[in-house]
Protein backbone atom coordinates (compact mmCIF):
# COMPACT_ATOMS: atom_id res chain seq x y z
CA UNK A 1 0.00 0.00 0.00
CA UNK A 2 0.82 3.36 -0.18
CA UNK A 3 1.12 5.69 3.10
CA UNK A 4 1.82 9.49 3.84
CA UNK A 5 5.42 9.07 4.60
CA UNK A 6 4.28 10.98 8.49
CA UNK A 7 3.13 7.36 9.71
CA UNK A 8 6.94 6.57 9.22
CA UNK A 9 8.65 9.33 10.47
CA UNK A 10 6.75 11.30 13.00
CA UNK A 11 6.16 10.79 16.85
CA UNK A 12 2.43 10.85 16.37
CA UNK A 13 2.37 7.87 14.30
CA UNK A 14 5.11 5.55 16.77
CA UNK A 15 1.91 3.77 17.98
CA UNK A 16 0.79 2.83 14.15
CA UNK A 17 4.53 1.93 13.11
CA UNK A 18 4.37 -0.12 16.87
CA UNK A 19 1.47 -2.26 15.34
CA UNK A 20 3.16 -2.83 11.96
CA UNK A 21 6.18 -4.02 13.56
CA UNK A 22 3.99 -6.72 15.96
CA UNK A 23 1.60 -7.28 12.99
CA UNK A 24 3.08 -8.06 10.01
CA UNK A 25 6.82 -8.99 8.37
CA UNK A 26 7.90 -5.68 6.70
CA UNK A 27 9.11 -6.83 3.34
CA UNK A 28 10.02 -3.78 1.56
CA UNK A 29 9.75 0.57 1.94
CA UNK A 30 9.80 2.51 -1.12
CA UNK A 31 10.15 6.49 -0.86
CA UNK A 32 8.44 8.09 -3.77
CA UNK A 33 9.23 11.82 -4.62
CA UNK A 34 7.18 14.72 -3.41
CA UNK A 35 5.56 15.23 -6.73
CA UNK A 36 4.63 11.31 -7.35
CA UNK A 37 0.76 12.48 -7.27
CA UNK A 38 1.02 15.84 -7.84
CA UNK A 39 0.00 16.08 -11.47
CA UNK A 40 -3.00 13.21 -11.22
CA UNK A 41 -4.17 14.15 -7.39
CA UNK A 42 -2.93 18.11 -7.10
CA UNK A 43 -1.16 16.61 -3.56
CA UNK A 44 2.52 17.16 -2.81
CA UNK A 45 2.40 14.93 0.37
CA UNK A 46 5.43 13.08 0.48
CA UNK A 47 4.72 8.88 0.24
CA UNK A 48 6.14 5.77 0.46
CA UNK A 49 5.52 2.41 -1.03
CA UNK A 50 5.09 -0.20 2.24
CA UNK A 51 5.15 -4.01 1.31
CA UNK A 52 3.88 -5.97 4.28
CA UNK A 53 3.05 -9.82 5.12
CA UNK A 54 0.75 -10.65 8.19
CA UNK A 55 1.92 -12.76 10.80
CA UNK A 56 1.05 -15.96 11.78
CA UNK A 57 1.78 -14.87 15.51
CA UNK A 58 2.88 -11.43 16.72
CA UNK A 59 5.25 -13.33 19.33
CA UNK A 60 7.29 -14.14 15.97
CA UNK A 61 10.16 -11.56 15.36
CA UNK A 62 11.79 -10.47 12.31
CA UNK A 63 15.26 -11.67 11.85
CA UNK A 64 15.23 -10.74 7.81
CA UNK A 65 16.15 -6.95 6.92
CA UNK A 66 13.68 -4.64 4.99
CA UNK A 67 14.44 -3.83 1.44
CA UNK A 68 14.37 -0.16 1.45
CA UNK A 69 14.47 2.18 -1.69
CA UNK A 70 14.28 5.51 -3.09
CA UNK A 71 12.53 6.26 -6.37
CA UNK A 72 13.49 9.83 -7.18
CA UNK A 73 11.28 9.66 -10.55
CA UNK A 74 8.51 7.40 -10.82
CA UNK A 75 7.22 8.01 -14.86
CA UNK A 76 5.24 11.28 -13.81
CA UNK A 77 6.23 14.85 -12.71
CA UNK A 78 4.23 17.72 -11.27
CA UNK A 79 3.39 18.93 -14.92
CA UNK A 80 2.60 14.96 -16.70
CA UNK A 81 4.45 12.47 -17.72
CA UNK A 82 8.16 11.85 -17.75
CA UNK A 83 10.86 9.40 -19.34
CA UNK A 84 12.64 8.82 -16.29
CA UNK A 85 11.41 5.83 -14.30
CA UNK A 86 13.13 4.65 -11.22
CA UNK A 87 10.63 2.00 -9.96
CA UNK A 88 11.62 -0.54 -13.08
CA UNK A 89 15.13 -0.87 -11.53
CA UNK A 90 13.76 -0.49 -7.71
CA UNK A 91 11.11 -4.17 -8.78
CA UNK A 92 14.32 -5.67 -10.62
CA UNK A 93 16.48 -4.92 -7.26
CA UNK A 94 13.80 -6.29 -5.21
CA UNK A 95 13.15 -9.31 -7.12
CA UNK A 96 16.98 -10.38 -6.85
CA UNK A 97 16.46 -10.23 -3.07
CA UNK A 98 13.70 -11.90 -3.26
CA UNK A 99 15.71 -14.67 -5.34
CA UNK A 100 18.59 -14.97 -3.04
CA UNK A 101 16.92 -14.59 0.66
CA UNK A 102 16.43 -17.78 1.16
CA UNK A 103 19.99 -19.07 0.71
CA UNK A 104 20.15 -16.96 4.15
CA UNK A 105 17.95 -19.08 6.01
CA UNK A 106 18.68 -22.59 7.60
CA UNK A 107 14.82 -24.06 7.43
CA UNK A 108 12.68 -21.40 9.50
CA UNK A 109 15.90 -19.83 11.14
CA UNK A 110 17.57 -16.87 9.57
CA UNK A 111 21.44 -17.44 8.89
CA UNK A 112 22.42 -13.68 9.42
CA UNK A 113 26.21 -14.42 8.56
CA UNK A 114 24.64 -15.86 4.98
CA UNK A 115 22.05 -13.00 5.01
CA UNK A 116 24.71 -10.55 5.29
CA UNK A 117 26.85 -12.14 2.15
CA UNK A 118 23.86 -12.73 -0.17
CA UNK A 119 22.83 -8.86 0.19
CA UNK A 120 25.76 -8.23 -1.62
CA UNK A 121 24.15 -9.45 -4.83
CA UNK A 122 21.09 -7.00 -4.56
CA UNK A 123 22.02 -4.03 -6.90
CA UNK A 124 22.61 -0.54 -5.10
CA UNK A 125 21.51 1.67 -7.57
CA UNK A 126 23.68 3.95 -7.09
CA UNK A 127 22.99 4.03 -3.37
CA UNK A 128 19.23 4.09 -3.72
CA UNK A 129 18.90 0.65 -2.67
CA UNK A 130 19.61 -0.13 0.80
CA UNK A 131 19.17 -3.29 3.51
CA UNK A 132 18.17 -2.69 7.28
CA UNK A 133 17.66 -4.71 10.13
CA UNK A 134 15.28 -2.66 12.16
CA UNK A 135 15.97 -2.70 15.83
CA UNK A 136 14.39 -5.10 18.87
CA UNK A 137 14.65 -2.76 21.26
CA UNK A 138 13.34 0.14 19.16
CA UNK A 139 9.78 -0.73 18.27
CA UNK A 140 8.55 1.97 17.29
CA UNK A 141 11.34 3.46 15.25
CA UNK A 142 11.57 5.38 12.22
CA UNK A 143 10.22 3.11 8.84
CA UNK A 144 11.56 5.94 6.44
CA UNK A 145 14.19 5.87 3.59
CA UNK A 146 15.79 8.95 4.88
CA UNK A 147 16.25 7.65 8.30
CA UNK A 148 17.74 4.68 7.56
CA UNK A 149 20.41 6.16 4.78
CA UNK A 150 21.05 9.05 7.62
CA UNK A 151 22.16 6.45 10.04
CA UNK A 152 24.03 4.38 7.20
CA UNK A 153 26.25 7.53 6.28
CA UNK A 154 26.94 8.46 9.25
CA UNK A 155 28.17 4.86 10.62
CA UNK A 156 30.30 5.51 7.47
CA UNK A 157 32.54 8.13 8.59
CA UNK A 158 36.16 6.76 9.95
CA UNK A 159 36.26 10.19 11.84
CA UNK A 160 33.40 12.07 13.28
CA UNK A 161 33.36 15.81 14.47
CA UNK A 162 29.66 17.09 16.17
CA UNK A 163 28.34 20.33 15.02
CA UNK A 164 27.57 21.44 18.40
CA UNK A 165 30.91 21.16 18.88
CA UNK A 166 31.87 24.08 16.40
CA UNK A 167 28.61 26.08 16.01
CA UNK A 168 26.32 28.02 18.78
CA UNK A 169 22.83 28.26 18.36
CA UNK A 170 21.95 32.38 18.26
CA UNK A 171 18.07 34.11 18.89
CA UNK A 172 18.18 37.46 18.55
CA UNK A 173 14.57 39.51 18.62
CA UNK A 174 13.83 42.45 16.98
CA UNK A 175 12.96 45.72 19.58
CA UNK A 176 9.52 45.70 19.24
CA UNK A 177 8.79 48.75 21.92
CA UNK A 178 8.91 51.46 20.29
CA UNK A 179 5.27 52.55 19.54
CA UNK A 180 5.48 54.20 15.97
CA UNK A 181 4.11 52.16 14.16
CA UNK A 182 6.70 52.50 11.10
CA UNK A 183 9.21 51.31 13.46
CA UNK A 184 7.36 47.46 13.54
CA UNK A 185 7.72 47.85 9.91
CA UNK A 186 10.95 45.03 8.85
CA UNK A 187 12.93 43.95 6.31
CA UNK A 188 13.34 40.46 5.79
CA UNK A 189 16.40 38.65 4.69
CA UNK A 190 15.88 34.87 3.07
CA UNK A 191 18.68 32.06 1.90
CA UNK A 192 18.47 30.33 -1.99
CA UNK A 193 18.32 26.71 -2.45
CA UNK A 194 19.96 27.10 -5.75
CA UNK A 195 23.34 28.57 -4.21
CA UNK A 196 23.00 28.95 -0.64
CA UNK A 197 23.07 32.63 -0.98
CA UNK A 198 21.84 35.33 1.59
CA UNK A 199 20.27 37.81 0.08
CA UNK A 200 17.94 41.23 1.27
CA UNK A 201 13.92 40.29 0.70
CA UNK A 202 12.85 43.74 1.29
CA UNK A 203 9.92 44.75 3.08
CA UNK A 204 7.17 42.13 3.41
CA UNK A 205 3.35 42.14 4.18
CA UNK A 206 3.77 39.65 6.74
CA UNK A 207 1.55 39.42 10.07
CA UNK A 208 4.61 38.36 12.40
CA UNK A 209 4.79 39.44 15.84
CA UNK A 210 8.55 40.53 16.65
CA UNK A 211 9.02 37.41 19.30
CA UNK A 212 8.32 35.36 15.79
CA UNK A 213 11.43 37.00 14.24
CA UNK A 214 15.00 36.80 14.41
CA UNK A 215 17.52 39.26 13.49
CA UNK A 216 20.49 38.07 11.46
CA UNK A 217 23.70 39.91 11.76
CA UNK A 218 26.98 39.45 9.22
CA UNK A 219 28.67 36.20 9.60
CA UNK A 220 25.71 34.13 11.11
CA UNK A 221 24.84 30.86 9.51
CA UNK A 222 21.23 30.92 8.63
CA UNK A 223 19.29 27.78 7.90
CA UNK A 224 16.03 27.36 6.79
CA UNK A 225 13.86 24.87 8.77
CA UNK A 226 11.54 24.07 5.90
CA UNK A 227 14.48 23.90 3.02
CA UNK A 228 17.49 22.97 4.70
CA UNK A 229 17.58 19.82 2.88
CA UNK A 230 17.05 21.12 -0.41
CA UNK A 231 20.18 23.42 0.34
CA UNK A 232 18.59 26.81 2.08
CA UNK A 233 21.57 27.47 3.85
CA UNK A 234 24.64 30.30 3.84
CA UNK A 235 26.68 32.78 5.34
CA UNK A 236 24.79 36.23 6.06
CA UNK A 237 26.68 38.87 4.49
CA UNK A 238 26.92 42.42 5.46
CA UNK A 239 24.21 43.30 2.97
CA UNK A 240 21.55 41.66 5.16
CA UNK A 241 23.09 42.69 8.62
CA UNK A 242 20.39 43.97 10.48
CA UNK A 243 17.67 42.16 8.41
CA UNK A 244 15.01 40.03 10.19
CA UNK A 245 13.39 36.30 9.21
CA UNK A 246 11.00 34.55 10.14
CA UNK A 247 11.48 32.03 13.22
CA UNK A 248 11.18 29.07 10.73
CA UNK A 249 14.83 29.97 10.06
CA UNK A 250 17.57 29.11 12.58
CA UNK A 251 20.90 30.96 13.29
CA UNK A 252 23.98 30.04 14.08
CA UNK A 253 27.44 31.20 14.70
CA UNK A 254 30.94 29.71 14.87
CA UNK A 255 31.99 29.11 18.02
CA UNK A 256 34.68 32.20 19.48
CA UNK A 257 37.42 29.32 20.74
CA UNK A 258 36.72 27.98 16.50
CA UNK A 259 37.05 31.20 15.05
CA UNK A 260 41.07 30.78 14.03
CA UNK A 261 40.12 27.14 12.70
CA UNK A 262 36.60 26.98 10.91
CA UNK A 263 35.70 29.26 8.06
CA UNK A 264 31.42 29.66 8.25
CA UNK A 265 31.42 29.66 3.94
CA UNK A 266 33.73 26.27 4.19
CA UNK A 267 31.21 25.25 6.59
CA UNK A 268 28.00 25.97 5.06
CA UNK A 269 29.65 24.43 1.32
CA UNK A 270 30.14 21.18 3.58
CA UNK A 271 26.41 21.37 4.87
CA UNK A 272 25.09 21.95 1.41
CA UNK A 273 27.15 18.82 -0.38
CA UNK A 274 24.93 16.05 -1.43
CA UNK A 275 26.06 13.60 1.63
CA UNK A 276 25.12 15.97 3.90
CA UNK A 277 22.29 16.45 2.60
CA UNK A 278 21.02 13.26 2.88
CA UNK A 279 21.98 13.04 6.50
CA UNK A 280 20.26 16.32 7.19
CA UNK A 281 16.88 14.53 5.57
CA UNK A 282 17.05 11.74 8.11
CA UNK A 283 16.99 14.47 10.67
CA UNK A 284 13.39 15.88 9.54
CA UNK A 285 10.04 14.91 9.67
CA UNK A 286 6.82 16.09 8.81
CA UNK A 287 3.10 15.41 7.84
CA UNK A 288 2.32 16.12 3.99
CA UNK A 289 4.38 18.79 2.36
CA UNK A 290 5.28 20.23 5.93
CA UNK A 291 8.39 18.89 6.56
CA UNK A 292 10.89 20.35 8.45
CA UNK A 293 13.69 20.41 10.74
CA UNK A 294 12.22 21.37 14.33
CA UNK A 295 14.73 23.12 16.04
CA UNK A 296 18.51 24.06 15.64
CA UNK A 297 19.52 21.46 18.42
CA UNK A 298 18.66 18.94 15.30
CA UNK A 299 21.43 20.30 12.94
CA UNK A 300 23.73 20.57 15.82
CA UNK A 301 23.55 16.64 16.23
CA UNK A 302 24.70 16.09 13.12
CA UNK A 303 28.11 14.86 12.60
CA UNK A 304 30.60 16.06 10.21
CA UNK A 305 34.42 14.95 8.77
CA UNK A 306 37.06 16.96 10.89
CA UNK A 307 37.76 19.73 8.58
CA UNK A 308 41.04 20.45 6.59
CA UNK A 309 42.96 23.04 7.95
CA UNK A 310 41.46 26.95 7.94
CA UNK A 311 44.25 27.71 4.79
CA UNK A 312 42.34 25.06 2.53
CA UNK A 313 38.96 26.20 4.32
CA UNK A 314 39.96 29.31 2.67
CA UNK A 315 40.68 28.23 -0.63
CA UNK A 316 37.16 26.77 -1.33
CA UNK A 317 35.54 29.62 0.26
CA UNK A 318 37.43 32.51 -2.13
CA UNK A 319 36.06 30.56 -5.12
CA UNK A 320 32.25 30.73 -3.57
CA UNK A 321 32.84 34.63 -2.93
CA UNK A 322 34.32 34.61 -6.83
CA UNK A 323 31.48 32.73 -8.35
CA UNK A 324 29.13 34.93 -5.87
CA UNK A 325 30.79 37.85 -7.74
CA UNK A 326 30.13 36.57 -10.95
CA UNK A 327 26.64 36.56 -10.37
CA UNK A 328 26.55 40.41 -9.56
CA UNK A 329 28.64 40.87 -12.30
CA UNK A 330 26.07 38.76 -14.72
CA UNK A 331 22.86 40.69 -13.12
CA UNK A 332 24.38 44.31 -13.83
CA UNK A 333 25.48 43.11 -17.65
CA UNK A 334 22.04 42.05 -18.21
CA UNK A 335 20.30 45.30 -16.86
CA UNK A 336 22.08 46.99 -18.64
CA UNK A 337 21.43 44.76 -22.38
CA UNK A 338 17.45 45.41 -20.50
CA UNK A 339 17.71 49.64 -20.85
CA UNK A 340 19.80 49.33 -24.17
CA UNK A 341 16.68 47.69 -25.61
CA UNK A 342 14.34 49.53 -23.35
CA UNK A 343 15.75 52.99 -24.90
CA UNK A 344 13.98 54.80 -27.97
CA UNK A 345 15.38 54.01 -30.68
CA UNK A 346 16.54 57.26 -32.81
CA UNK A 347 16.88 57.61 -36.78
CA UNK A 348 19.70 56.26 -38.44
Amino acid sequence: MIVDEAILNTAAYSGARAFIRDNYFIKAIISLPRNAFEFLARTTAKTSIIILIKKPDASVVQREPVFFAKANTIGYTSTGMDSENDLPAVTDAFRAWRDVAPSGYAGAVVDAKKLKAVIKKVPSMDDKVSMYWLSDDAPSERLDFAYHRMRELIAAMPEQVPLSAILDSVVRIPDDTLVDEQALIYSYAWVRSVDGRVRPKGIQDLKYEARDLRVVKTGDILVSGIDAVRGSIGVVGEDCDGLVVSKEFFIFRIKAEKQCSVDAEYLVRILRSPKMRAILEGTITGVSNRTRMESPSELLKIPIAPLPSLEEQQKISQKVQEAFKAQDDAVKVFAAIDNTLSAPSTPA
